[in-house]
């Protein structure tokens, strides 16, 4: 029983160290953005749509912050994430304090609202002008700017 224990114990070990370094430096599979630490994929399926007559497909993570601050802004929190993780992404900031990060040819934006973060994925890429209507108002699938 103790030669179990003393084989299993290392590889227990190992397997969590496994999981948080991967979990760490995760990437979402639908838009090829990185995950940042302390989320989570919901079990919701992808969701597909069109925005601006474009194909466009979404999924959503739970995002529970840095866990040591229990007033933790976790938009902020995710917003200085992000900007370090993707400095060449054109950032958005909504009047309802949603943050939209979109990528440099327009094919993939992170979407923080609150504890959840949106994945999503657009073919063909989104314009200049379509990044900016889905910056301004990140939770509508309406393509016209008021």
């Amino acid at each position: 029983m103790k030669l179990a224990a003393a084989i299993l114990a290392p590889i227990i070990l190992f397997c969590i160290q496994a999981t948080v370094s991967l979990a760490a430096d995760s990437t979402d599979a639908l838009s090829g953005l990185p995950v940042p630490p302390n989320s989570t994929k919901l079990a919701d399926p992808v969701q597909s749509y069109k925005y601006c007559g474009k194909n466009a497909q979404i999924n959503v993570y739970m995002y529970s912050g840095s866990q040591d601050n229990d007033d933790e802004d976790l938009v902020a929190t995710a917003k200085a994430w992000y900007v370090k993780a993707m400095p060449h992404a054109k950032l958005y900031s909504s009047p309802t304090g949603q943050v939209t990060l979109v990528t440099a040819d327009g094919a993939s934006a992170v979407i923080l609202s609150g504890g959840f973060i949106n994945f999503v994925h657009f073919s063909p890429g989104l314009t200049p002008a379509e990044m900016k209507i889905l910056g301004n108002v990140p939770a509508s699938r309406d393509c016209h700017a008021d």
